[in-house]
């Protein structure tokens, strides 16, 4: 299913005191003001957004019209997960410096992580045309028509403003209705539990050793799986099998980042259900393949164990029946990549898959 990638935030680097222009070399707030977005800049290259952020926040009331202090701001609050604040601060950069084009994807990408899909392809837009030959813009590119989509199902066109609540199923004790298809919800059916799951060691679907693979991915995938075996009530349970060939879903592997890219998507990780309709309307799950991408999109190399959980609860959670994505970033199941997000499942997660097999037996497991 469409995953809309998260792009990473372009970073400045420290700023020299010497492009810092002040009203006077006297100035002992500005001079002070400047002293502390340079301390901040040391904590955030520790990745401590935390300590950086009250630095950076007494620098801007020291001295509000500082060049960078704002983009550093904003990048501190991002690092937190306080995207709606981080907003504005990115905005005041560009203001700032009309040359800070990059400050557009920061933009797009808070958007995306407050459920706003429709104003982040807008900011992605915005840069596309400002910075055409971009190494990113084939990327965004193939991003934009994901997030429409989204937006499309929003019934919006661009969002609400930053920090605006959340409405619709986001608050919803579940998101039911937001994985049905036409209105029909996927399930597989009891008669084919226990699932019989393959876990392809290392390797693609062609067979072929999958480069940078990491052993402990295969304990986090089945890890991830028991998760939403449990969220479920007890009410799936699966059986591990060595052959593909006989497996209801099968799960692999790849190192290519482009393993997606000519359906128009770039994603983490893909799962595909072959489905069929019953005489009585309803729809059944015949089979699922998954594939997980294991390295960074941006660069940043093999995932990590954080992010591969992520990834993992994700793709089952399609493969399991969750047709759909939720607007909520707070759950697993949400529609983009959150950098931030920790691999669990959240209330609202649990309760709609809980809701889509609440009609079968526990099952002893």
């Amino acid at each position: 299913m469409a995953l809309a990638v998260l792009l990473t935030l372009s970073v400045l680097p420290s700023i020299p005191q010497n492009t810092v222009m002040m009203s006077g070399p006297g100035d002992p707030n500005q001079m002070q003001a400047y002293q502390l977005m340079q301390q901040a800049m040391g904590k955030l290259q520790s990745k401590d957004a935390r300590g950086a952020k009250p630095l950076l926040e007494q620098a801007v009331r020291m001295w509000p019209a500082m060049p960078h202090v704002h983009y550093y701001l904003g990048f501190c609050h991002n690092d937190l997960g306080e995207y709606a604040l981080a907003i504005p601060e990115f905005q005041q950069a560009i203001q700032s410096d009309p040359q800070r084009v990059d400050c557009m994807i920061n933009i797009a990408t808070c958007y995306q992580s407050t459920g706003q899909p429709g104003e982040a392809a807008n900011w992605y837009e915005r840069y596309l045309q400002q910075k055409p030959g971009s190494p990113r813009a084939g990327q965004i590119k193939s991003l934009i028509p994901a997030l429409r989509t989204q937006a499309k199902k929003l019934g919006a066109t661009g969002g609400g403003p930053p920090g605006a609540a959340l409405t619709g199923n986001q608050t919803e004790p579940d998101y039911f209705s937001s994985i049905l298809i036409g209105g029909k919800s996927r399930r597989w059916l009891p008669r084919k539990l226990p699932l019989k799951v393959y876990i392809a060691n290392g390797i693609n679907e062609l067979q072929v050793a999958v480069a940078g693979f990491k052993p402990d991915y295969n304990y986090i995938l089945a890890d991830a799986m028991n998760t939403w075996l449990n969220a479920s009530g007890n009410r799936l349970a699966v059986q591990y099998v060595t052959d593909p060939s006989q497996a209801d879903i099968a799960f692999f592997w790849t190192d290519n980042p482009n393993f997606y890219a000519a359906m128009g998507q770039i994603e983490q990780g893909t799962a595909f259900r072959q489905e069929q309709e019953l005489p009585d309307g309803s729809v059944e799950i015949v089979r699922a393949s998954v594939t997980l991408l294991i390295n960074d999109r941006n660069g940043g190399g093999a995932l990590n164990n954080t992010q591969m959980a992520r990834a993992c609860l994700h793709e089952i959670g399609h493969a399991l029946g969750l047709a759909g994505h939720s607007m909520n970033p707070a759950d697993i199941m949400f529609y983009s990549e959150l950098a931030n997000a920790q691999p669990v499942l959240s209330e609202r997660d649990q309760r709609t898959i809980s809701r889509l097999y609440q009609n079968y037996p526990q099952l002893r497991r």
